[in-house]
């Protein structure tokens, strides 16, 4: 029994209860660590929805593999498509295409939010803004209407395996109050200790990559 509870513990990093609320987050470099990735998330959380991050060089330092138009050839469906790029609508449409049915934009990185959400309702999609961490929530005031969902951000972009700020606690609050039928997604400190507390304090999903799926890696 031992030997059992230790091998669980090990092999599942979310309790039962818990896992139903992770999104597994898939950040690639190359098509063949995408595909590896994408196996880990299709076995061990069969049921969960899934997230593709979409990183640019531009809107953060980093870039990954997120070839649309090739991912689109693996008629994957019930996936978030996370764009920290400087979004345009050429890439909504190729993501759309894709299969993802909900996109997420980061509010930093257009000029105009409503504007641009507005034409991402036209595209017949799930609606989602993302928010940095120096972000006030208070944005969100005049977006609500646009939106089918908030991420926020427990970490800064582009930068996996930041700790945990306990500030986000308030700002999920915050959110919350403002919003109080909207998902609220966390994508970043999303750990088996800090995973509770995010969702007592009012989020719905957790974003999760290294976290989620690193325990997995040599069970495949």
């Amino acid at each position: 029994m031992l030997y059992t509870e230790i091998t669980m513990r090990i092999t599942h990093p979310f309790s039962p209860s818990i896992r139903k609320k992770i999104i597994p987050a898939i950040l690639a470099h190359s098509k063949k660590e995408f595909l590896h990735t994408l196996s880990l998330v299709k076995t061990h959380y069969p049921a969960n929805r899934f997230q593709i991050d979409v990183l640019d060089g531009k809107f953060v330092p980093y870039t990954a593999w997120c070839d649309a138009k090739k991912i689109s050839q693996l008629k994957l469906k019930h996936f978030d498509a996370h764009l920290m790029t400087r979004a345009t609508h050429r890439q909504l449409r190729a993501w759309k295409a894709a299969g993802s049915d909900r996109i997420f934009i980061h509010y930093e990185a257009v000029a105009h939010p409503a504007v641009f959400l507005q034409e991402m309702r036209r595209l017949q999609i799930k609606v989602g803004i993302a928010l940095n961490p120096e972000t006030s929530p208070s944005v969100l005031r005049l977006l609500l209407p646009f939106l089918d969902a908030i991420l926020l951000m427990g970490e800064h972009p582009g930068y996996g395996g930041q700790p945990f700020r306990k500030g986000i606690l308030a700002r999920i609050k915050k959110i919350r109050q403002l919003a109080p039928k909207l998902p609220i997604i966390i994508d970043g400190g999303v750990t088996a200790k800090s995973a509770p507390l995010l969702l007592e304090a009012g989020a719905t999903e957790l974003a999760s990559g290294h976290t989620a799926l690193s325990p997995f890696e040599k069970n495949l």
